[in-house]
């Protein structure tokens, strides 16, 4: 007898696996979608966060720079007036028993150092006036630091103009080369005296010198002209000595 094989072929089933395998990659191509948005996403987020990061180093290191140079011009301001005062030690006449009438802080007895001899006008001269009281029209002195690079030799004036240009020897100065971004003012005062020991003269007084220096930049104040320390910005350097007359004689 022959036997005839029969497959039994279950339609439904057969269409079940192929509405599962559909469904499968539908589903496949969902999340290769979701996951290439989130994939730009956070390489978007990326590149804008590395950029806001390097625009904030790059302004960092320009506000760095200009602190470091405005700072070493402020301390320049006060070694210039330091100095002013020891050159008119040095060129003042030592010996008080033959005092040069030409010069007016010769050495001589001071009142409120007990007679003590010492330099009255130390501030005064020879070399250059410090003295705030030769300035009625300020309440303090209000001075300009210039250096000529050719006699190598510092002098004053009292212009309110205080903007400083960098040179071609990569020094500044007030002389106008281009755009100018610090400005320097030097400010002289005496520090009063509380304690009424010099209730008639007082030779040996202590003198306030104030070195400002101020930048212009972003986010910066703008300014051009007038008084530095009243100036109200973030761009600025103050840096302040007390210089004692102590150098006097037993």
């Amino acid at each position: 007898m022959n036997h005839v094989s029969r497959t039994t072929y279950h339609v439904p089933r057969i269409k079940k696996l192929l509405r599962v395998s559909c469904c499968g990659l539908c589903d496949q191509e969902g999340q290769t979608l979701i996951e290439t948005m989130l994939a730009i996403f956070i390489l978007t987020t990326s590149l804008v966060a590395g950029l806001g990061l390097a625009i904030y180093v790059l302004n960092s290191q320009a506000v760095s720079k200009n602190q470091i140079v405005a700072t070493n011009l402020a301390r320049e301001g006060i070694e210039v007036i330091r100095m002013f005062r020891d050159s008119n030690w040095l060129l003042a006449e030592p010996d008080p028993a033959s005092p040069d009438p030409d010069l007016t802080d010769d050495l001589q007895s001071c009142p409120d150092l007990g007679g003590t001899p010492c330099y009255p006008k130390v501030y005064d001269a020879p070399f250059r006036d410090l003295n705030p009281a030769s300035y009625p029209a300020f309440a303090d002195a209000n001075y300009r630091l210039n250096f000529n690079p050719t006699t190598r030799v510092w002098s004053t004036d009292t212009s309110d103009d205080y903007s400083l240009y960098l040179q071609a020897d990569k020094s500044y100065s007030h002389a106008q080369n281009g755009q100018s971004v610090f400005a320097r003012q030097v400010k002289l005062s005496f520090a009063p005296i509380t304690d009424g020991s010099c209730s008639a003269v007082c030779n040996n007084r202590t003198l306030i010198v104030k070195s400002i220096v101020a930048w212009r930049g972003k986010n910066c104040t703008e300014f051009s002209t007038g008084d530095l320390e009243s100036l109200s910005t973030s761009c600025k350097i103050l840096v302040e000595e007390h210089l004692a007359n102590w150098k006097d004689y037993k």
